[in-house]
């Protein structure tokens, strides 16, 4: 009885544990649910933060890359601009130590720098169309002279499979070719570098490249083969003390490969030298460019070539290129050999290696042409001195490592209508004085990066205004009508570079003048942001002399002229005691307002200039007058930013007498510009 009592009292009690057990499962799962959410609350707090830092970085990065670029471009640039001007042979070799240790040092900033960039994530591989023979052609020009200084033979053998144009990341491709090449240099102290590059794909939307760089030298111990592509790391620390370098270089090729879609790979043999392999992947244009020259007409095709040079590799690389054109190739390695088949064959071209010409060399042509009528062609070896080929029995030379651009354009110098030639030339500071009568608006705060650019254009006929930031650039836009083209900063006070530009776009009567960024702000974002804000190109600093004058090439030759309302002409003082010595309210204008920065300007004016009434008198009396005027043209121009109104008008006076070449009147306009250059100074100095 007590039993059926006792489970009919359970069995009323029942519903109530399970209520109770739903009440603390209830209980347990709120409990979970909130400490799931504090853990998903704590997990977007990190996420935040990890983005936040992450962004923080990347700022601090770009900051970074400016803040060091900017000095190293004056350092770079104005040693390119020194080493045209007469120098000694002691000053000639002080400044190539020079110039050469600055390129060493921007090699490893740009390491560091890229290193951080992709520690940060913020690296991602662009893509866009390029041609695969610009990249090339630039690393020629860099790593030639790099490997004659250095005893090396240089080699490409890109295979014909190759396309010329490709869709993908051309910086990336780029700097990992130039950084595994510039190590092969580095490491080999006698031999040659070979740069093989092949298509292996063998679909239609896809090219796949393989690329080779073998050297002859030093090699690589194989227990330190597994590290070579860890961060921070190099072969061994005698490596490190004997050749430099901060052991990122692999690292960072190794990253941009993967990006890029491919891998790498090395071999190497200690004391025999080392192979890297490493293919990347990129899209296919839809028209798939081969990249073949055709030949202007038949006439020209089917001619048999001897090549005497003891490169293999070299001699190879030219037969498959010559090919191409179905030209039969024989390769011999000797002077001895080369005669004897010529003895008993005939051929349309010889090509001479110059390294076996470099003794006796108009000896060795007349003994060649007593055994063939072939045309011959010089292989100018980077290993030795560059041949004067004028009159001395040489039809054309050809530079190695060969391109097949440079054998399209050898074979039409010799039997064709030079104007089929193709040909990239390098843009000098002569190609820029068709342009004479132009004038180029540039926005830098930069006192030193004004110089660099006013010295390369010195002595060409365009004229420079400077705007030391965004918003006085603006205004000397309005009041300077005949402006063609903008070359822009970034990073500068009042207004920066972005800001201008899109102010300036927003202006009907501005949206064609080009505007070209000049900055040392080079991340990604930054030049998207440059394109965004309306600027039709990125130039980074240290920028390339060349890149700079190309760059006024290819738009001041299409710039329209510009047609804006012209302010209301100044009203000219008559009494020029009216004149200040100082407009000091333009001047204070010119540097934002910073009375400070106006006073170290005026200051480091006087210092600077001091001395040059007796430097110009001595231009006087010697007949120096080019170097009179422009002496006196780069005073008038700083006097200007400067607001220096009377010495402005006597140096402008002086200038136009040097380019008569009136030695009495500069004399007498010499005495003008003394005394007011003296009344500056003591107004300087009160």
């Amino acid at each position: 009885m007590l039993s059926n009592t006792l489970v009919n009292d359970m069995l009323e009690l029942f519903p109530y544990f399970i209520i109770l057990s739903l009440i603390a499962l209830l209980f347990m799962q709120i409990r979970q649910n909130r400490y799931l959410k504090d853990e998903i609350r704590d997990l977007e707090d990190e996420s935040h933060h990890t983005a936040s830092l992450a962004k923080t970085k990347d700022e601090f990065l770009a900051k970074m890359s400016h803040e060091i670029r900017a000095p190293m471009n004056a350092i770079i640039d104005f040693s390119h601009i020194l080493l045209d001007t007469k120098l000694d042979t002691h000053q000639l070799t002080h400044l190539k130590n020079i110039q050469n240790s600055a390129d060493l040092l921007l090699g490893i900033i740009n390491d560091i720098l890229n290193f951080s960039r992709i520690e940060s994530g913020t690296v991602k591989a662009h893509k866009l169309q390029f041609n695969i023979n610009t990249v090339l052609n630039k690393i020629s020009s860099k790593m030639t002279q790099i490997a004659k200084d250095r005893g090396i033979e240089l080699v490409f053998d890109v295979a014909n499979n190759v396309p010329s144009r490709i869709i993908g990341d051309e910086e990336k491709l780029g700097n990992v070719i130039s950084n595994l090449v510039s190590n092969a240099i580095k490491y080999t102290l006698s031999g040659e570098v070979v740069l093989r590059l092949k298509r292996i794909d063998s679909e239609a939307d896809l090219v796949v490249l393989e690329c080779q760089v073998s050297d002859t030298g030093i090699g690589i111990k194989k227990e330190a083969l597994s590290q070579l592509f860890d961060s921070f790391s190099q072969a061994d620390n005698s490596r490190s003390r004997q050749y430099g370098g901060v052991g990122l270089g692999l690292s960072i090729v190794q990253e941009y490969v993967q990006i890029m879609g491919g891998k790498i790979s090395v071999e190497s043999t200690f004391g025999k030298g080392s192979t890297f392999t490493f293919s990347v992947v990129f899209e296919a244009p839809q028209k798939l460019d081969p990249r073949n020259y055709h030949l202007p007409n038949k006439d020209i095709m089917h001619k048999k070539v001897l090549v005497v040079d003891a490169n293999t590799n070299a001699a190879s690389s030219l037969q498959k290129m010559i090919a191409y054109y179905h030209y039969h190739t024989d390769i011999v390695d000797s002077e001895e050999e080369a005669i004897e088949i010529l003895k008993e064959h005939s051929y349309d071209i010889l090509c001479l290696d110059s390294k076996l010409l470099e003794e006796s060399f108009e000896d060795k042509i007349q003994y060649y042409k007593e055994f063939s009528n072939a045309k011959i062609v010089l292989l100018e070896n980077n290993v030795v001195q560059k041949i004067d080929i004028s009159s001395k029995g040489v039809d054309a030379k050809l530079l190695k490592p060969f391109s097949q651009q440079d054998i399209f354009n050898t074979i039409i110098e010799l039997y064709s209508d030079p104007s089929y030639k193709i040909v990239e030339k390098k843009v000098t500071k002569n190609d820029i004085l068709q342009f004479k009568g132009k004038t180029i608006l540039l926005a830098e705060d930069n006192r030193i990066n004004q110089s660099v650019i006013k010295s390369l254009l010195d002595d060409t006929g365009i004229k420079l205004l400077i705007a030391n930031n965004g918003q006085e650039a603006i205004s000397m836009l309005y009041e300077n009508p005949e402006v063609a083209m903008i070359f822009m900063d970034i990073s500068m006070p009042i207004m920066n570079g972005y800001d201008a530009a899109k102010s300036i776009r927003q202006e009907k009567q501005f949206t064609t003048i080009p505007i070209i960024a000049l900055t040392a702000n080079t991340q990604p974002s930054d030049i998207e942001k440059s394109f965004e804000s309306g600027m039709q190109e990125h130039i980074g600093k240290p920028f390339n002399i060349t890149a700079f004058y190309d760059a006024i090439v290819k738009y001041l030759a299409k710039s329209p002229h510009q047609k804006v309302k012209k302010p209301a002409p100044r009203t000219e003082l008559k009494e020029e005691k009216s004149v200040p010595v100082i407009d000091k309210a333009r001047a204070l204008e010119l540097v934002g307002g910073d009375e400070g920065l106006l006073k170290e300007l005026l200051e480091e004016f006087v210092t600077m200039y001091k001395d040059s009434p007796s430097t110009l008198k001595h231009m006087i009396e010697n007949s120096q007058y080019e170097l009179g005027q422009k002496m006196s043209h780069d005073i008038k121009g700083v006097s200007s930013n400067l607001a220096l109104m009377r010495v402005f008008e006597r140096v402008k006076a002086l200038e136009m007498s040097f380019k008569a070449k009136d030695s009495e009147d500069a004399k007498a306009k010499l005495a003008l510009f003394k005394t007011e250059l003296e009344v500056v100074a003591r107004v300087v100095q009160s």
